[in-house]
């Protein structure tokens, strides 16, 4: 599944894909360390989501200590 990651540039707008939560949340993390606004991600829920939230929604390995439901 892409995703697509969308900022603002003083260009104007700018929209990449990647083809994986871990790749397209690198190419956030660069967009806003070039200090690009606006920076988004959209998820395999459809919906967009601020780099943060997308590295816990859809990156970060669940704790291994946390009992499964």
């Amino acid at each position: 599944m892409p995703f697509i990651i969308t900022a603002t540039t003083e260009h104007g707008a700018v929209s990449f894909q990647r083809d994986s939560p871990l790749s397209a949340h690198e190419k956030a993390l660069e967009l806003q360390r070039l200090g690009e606004r606006d920076v988004l991600i959209s998820g395999p829920d459809g919906e967009l989501h601020a780099p943060a939230d997308f590295d816990r929604l859809f990156v970060q390995d669940p704790d291994p200590d946390l009992p499964e439901d």
